[in-house]
Parts: structure tokens; sequence; C-alpha cells
């Protein structure tokens, strides 16, 4: 496995084992499946490809919460 990949598990137990070769880090997440289609580019998980594209557009254009200047929250 390379860096920066995501596995996906069976639903079909209640253990996970990792064997690392070399110095790794991981995160475990877990949740119930919301069993709906993923679109994701980056940091940007979606439903859509139209609402992937609509939130590539609006983190380009600051509308994302930040000032793209100062990297403040804008109130």
């Amino acid at each position: 496995m390379t860096p920066q990949h995501l596995i996906w598990y069976q639903e079909d137990g209640n253990t996970i084992s990792l064997m690392a070769t070399e110095d790794s880090e991981f995160v475990v997440l877990s949740g119930q499946p919301i069993l709906e289609p993923i679109v994701n580019y980056g940091p940007f998980v979606m439903n859509t490809k139209a609402e992937l594209v609509e939130a590539i557009e609006e983190y380009q254009s600051g509308k994302m919460g930040f000032s793209r200047n100062n990297s403040e929250l804008r109130m």
C-alpha cells in the first residue's frame, strides 16, 4: 500500500489487524454506512459531481468561511 490511500473493509467482522513494514501513521474511522453515492477530489467529498464542482468553486472564491488572505473565519 502506498501513502494516502483509503481502505474499505467489509461489514462482516469486528476486528481489524494491521502490520506496518516501516514507520507509519494511520487513522481508523468507523460509523454506520450511509448507502449513498460519493464523489471525491482531494479533501472534497460530496454525493454528486455537480455538488463537488460547486464546492470547489465556492472554496476557490473564498465562500468556505475563510478569507484567502489571512485564513481567519469571516463573521
